[in-house]
């Protein structure tokens, strides 16, 4: 299920699953994850980025 290389995701912090997350957008539980992944990835470069 997970592609080759990537880690299986682990559980949000709420305490949701990436189930839930995926139902409630309507999408694939791997897209849920590499939505999410790519949105703290996101924001870690910015942060990261800040004098």
């Amino acid at each position: 299920m997970w592609p080759a290389g990537r880690a299986r995701p682990g559980p949000l912090r709420c305490g949701d699953t990436y189930a839930r997350l995926a139902a409630g957008f309507r999408v694939g539980i791997a897209t849920a994850h590499q939505y999410i992944r790519e949105t703290v990835d996101l924001l870690a470069a910015r942060v990261a980025a800040r004098p």
